[in-house]
């Protein structure tokens, strides 16, 4: 499995590019979490990305949409599953015993 940490990932912070087993994934870490893209490896995304839109939602924040698939838990309600994407996620390298 390769794990590579990305600096800047189209303008939306640091991500992680994980590829193994023949699949590639972008796992946003600045917002969401969001997976941005999951492909076979050196194959299209599978996930539409638009780092642009943005909604405003029932209490006036703006819930940026960006794409990709949103890691969330369920079931939805209003405002547990549509809390902001500007949180920071902090990640480590799991430990090998």
């Amino acid at each position: 499995m390769e794990f590579e940490y990305l600096n800047d990932y189209k303008g939306l912070g640091r991500a992680v590019f994980l590829r193994g087993y023949g699949k590639e994934l972008i796992v946003t870490l600045d917002v969401g979490p969001r997976i941005l893209h999951f492909s076979a490896e050196g194959y299209q995304n599978v996930f539409a990305e638009d780092v642009q839109e943005a909604d405003v939602l029932p209490d006036g924040s703006v819930c940026h949409v960006y794409g990709g698939f949103r890691i969330c838990h369920c079931p939805e309600t209003f405002p547990r599953s549509y809390i902001s994407d500007l949180s920071l996620i902090h990640i480590s390298e799991p430990t090998r015993h």
